[in-house]
């Protein structure tokens, strides 16, 4: 009975917050910015600390998880392709195992670092690179797709 009681007054006579949000960064790395809050200063001192989290994390390049896109490779040593995810906008472009990443918006690949971080961004926003098979540059343009595979 007290935990039915704390859990209306909760709701009805004092204020209660929980938010959270998964957050991705250019590398893959992930975060999750949650706190949780009872009462007239408890509730609005998670909100700020949550809000905070989000808001320094969206400034150091992070993207809220549902909004970060995907091109649908991997890459292993020296930028080269290890694998290319069916059905994403890379094997859609005709990327293959063991292509090159030489050019990623005409901006040369230096590492595979650097190469994450220029083909990470939003869910429906261009990115074109370049890659070498065989010897041969081919530039290709693809739109960044969902990391969420809709079931079909």
């Amino acid at each position: 009975m007290k935990l039915l009681l704390l859990a209306m007054s909760c709701f009805v006579l004092t204020a209660c917050i929980a938010p959270s949000e998964m957050m991705v960064g250019p590398q893959g790395n992930t975060v999750y910015c949650n706190a949780h809050g009872f009462g007239y200063v408890g509730a609005p001192l998670a909100h700020r600390a949550f809000s905070n989290c989000v808001e320094d994390h969206k400034a150091a390049g992070f993207l809220p998880i549902e909004e970060a896109g995907v091109v649908g490779i991997q890459l292993s040593k020296d930028v080269l392709v290890s694998v290319v995810t069916p059905s994403s906008p890379a094997a859609s472009a005709g990327v293959m195992v063991g292509d090159k990443l030489v050019k990623i918006n005409g901006q040369p690949v230096i590492d595979n670092a650097a190469a994450l971080t220029m083909l990470f961004g939003k869910v429906g926003t261009p990115v074109s690179f370049t890659i070498n098979r065989d010897g041969t540059d081919i530039p290709i343009s693809v739109t960044r797709g969902s990391r969420v595979q809709e079931d079909k």
